[in-house]
């Protein structure tokens, strides 16, 4: 979850992405800020919750919005073509 790819069904939402002194070395995480991005994103949203006086992840699967798939073949990105024994992934 970054800032183009934000899992939630929000129809109008201001990003700001202003550089920030990080406070922690970032490098040994294993995906990078992700993982403190994540848990700020997830610890605003049971804030939003607690405001609107409602249930932490009925909110959260609001936000979320409608269930979505993917269709592996529409990707055309190489990977659903392969052979099982192509030893590559």
């Amino acid at each position: 979850m970054g800032l183009i790819n934000i899992a939630y069904d929000i129809p109008n939402l201001r990003i700001e992405n202003p550089e920030a002194v990080a406070h922690t070395r970032i490098g040994w995480f294993p995906v990078g800020s992700n993982v403190p991005h994540a848990f700020a994103v997830q610890s605003f949203v049971a804030e939003l919750a607690a405001a609107a006086g409602r249930d932490h992840r009925d909110y959260l699967l609001e936000l979320v919005g409608a269930a979505r798939l993917i269709d592996p073949t529409a990707l055309k990105d190489g990977w659903n073509s392969l052979s099982p024994r192509s030893g590559i992934g």
